[in-house]
């Protein structure tokens, strides 16, 4: 009786590590997300990770790592900038498998308006993450 439920435990301590491992309990669908001036171009993860960003920079990303998804998710990126309330909703994406995906706002004209920005990243309409950068 005792050495069986010695093993018991051992067994949920074991598949909670798993578990925790790799990534935890979360029932979130994204599992990494960052702001990048830079993408791999086949996988669309993020060359770098930035805060802060020139206002000069010609395009900036948002990568994010999508998992377990159901077929068709879709999902969003909205883009805020804080300073002028101005707001930038994406296309939607629509995946049905793990991947990293990516979404961008490109430079019009000289420069992107300086100041602070926050985006929002929603699967299947929940808001999922929201990361903050500047434009300097």
């Amino acid at each position: 009786g005792i050495i069986i439920a010695v093993i018991a435990v051992l067994v949920i301590i074991g598949i909670v590590f798993v578990v925790w491992m790799n990534g935890g309990f979360t029932m979130s669908n994204v599992k990494q997300a960052y702001i990048s001036t830079s993408l791999d171009p086949t996988t669309s993860e993020p060359l770098n990770k930035v805060k802060s960003i020139s206002s000069t920079e010609p395009t900036i990303y948002i990568a994010a790592l999508i998992r377990n998804v159901d077929d068709g998710a879709n999902i969003v990126a909205v883009w805020y900038h804080l300073d002028s309330a101005e707001s930038v909703v994406t296309d939607p994406l629509y995946i049905n498998y793990d991947a990293w995906v990516n979404f961008s706002i490109d430079r019009i004209g000289s420069n992107f308006p300086t100041g602070s920005y926050v985006v929002e990243l929603y699967v299947d309409d929940y808001l999922e993450k929201t990361l903050e950068f500047s434009i300097y």
